[in-house]
């Protein structure tokens, strides 16, 4: 039996190489020709049964695979985290394709691999990273494109990977480099929303490549900071949270956590349990408006570099 052809496209995101038949220019190129950690193929999906509805989408899970049907898109398939197999359907649009592509199957492939993916951004600050969490629309791309402003390392938008040493250690990596914003967060940091192409034609947000080197290597995880907003001065303070709190502001923050419970739920909170003994975790209230960007944002920057 003939070899299979490695794919032609080369990325590096999260620590890991990627090889791709399809072209995906959210990613950064590999500076490197190693051997794949991770390949990526247009072929055949099938699903099988039982199946579920998560957000309109149809998932399958066995053990070392992961299933999911997305109406109008196509299959997705994430086999023992180190294939991707994906069908697209006919005259799909690739942008969309490759939004959910990068969003719930790079989640999927992540619980897979072992890693405990945060719905959150991270930055790098004085050696190390913090992250900041919170659920959709809490501002995480506009703070990040804040700290970018400010000349910080933007380490990833949207999903911070996090990896664990046997020691108990919790560090990132840089991920996907482009920042999802819309046309008022850009306005609020100075940009032209125009100059930007949508990440897909019926979606709000637009592509904002994060520009400069990927910062290399792992960062160990310093502070999780998980955003609220809020009209009331009295809930605009930063609170340490430990325990049964920081436990559960964890629990609430990981990226479809709902697939990390279907591939091995134990392994999950385990983890959890670990980052929470080992990293900082604050809740970070804050006066909601894009109008206070720069306010709230220097609050936050402050308290980072505080350490």
């Amino acid at each position: 039996m003939p070899r299979e052809q490695e794919p032609m496209y080369k990325y590096y995101a999260f620590g890991l190489n990627l090889a791709s038949e399809l072209e995906i220019p959210e990613l950064s190129d590999a500076d490197v020709n190693g051997a794949s950690d991770v390949s990526i193929h247009i072929e055949p999906v099938a699903i099988a049964h039982p199946t579920f509805f998560y957000l309109g989408m149809q998932i399958c899970v066995t053990p070392g695979t992961f299933v999911m049907e997305i109406p109008d898109v196509g299959r997705f398939c994430v086999n023992e985290g180190c294939r991707i197999s994906i069908e697209p359907n006919v005259g799909c649009d690739l942008d969309l394709l490759r939004v959910y592509l990068l969003g719930s199957i790079f989640g999927a492939l992540f619980y897979q691999r072992n890693y405990l993916p945060l719905h959150a951004n991270a930055i790098v600050s004085q050696g190390a990273a913090f992250a900041f969490a919170g659920r959709s629309g809490a501002g995480k791309s506009t703070l990040a494109a804040y700290f970018q402003k400010r000349g910080f390392d933007v380490l990833s938008d949207d999903v911070c990977a996090i990896l664990f040493e046997k020691s108990g250690g919790c560090f990132c990596q840089a991920g996907l480099r482009r920042l999802k914003l819309r046309a008022d967060s850009l306005s609020a940091i100075g940009h032209d929303a125009g100059k930007f192409p949508k990440i897909a034609e019926n979606l709000d947000k637009f592509n904002v490549p994060m520009g400069g080197p990927m910062p290399r290597g792992a960062f160990a995880l310093k502070r999780i900071y998980v955003l609220s907003g809020t009209a009331s001065s009295a809930s605009h303070r930063m609170e340490r949270l430990e325990g049964a709190d920081a436990m559960n502001a964890v629990l609430s923050n990981l990226y479809r956590r709902r697939f990390g419970e279907l591939s091995n739920p134990t392994r999950m909170l385990e983890q959890a349990k670990l980052l929470v003994r080992n990293v900082e975790v604050f809740a970070a209230g804050r006066r909601w408006g894009l109008d206070r960007l720069e306010s709230e944002g220097l609050r936050l920057e402050r308290h980072v570099l505080a350490g």
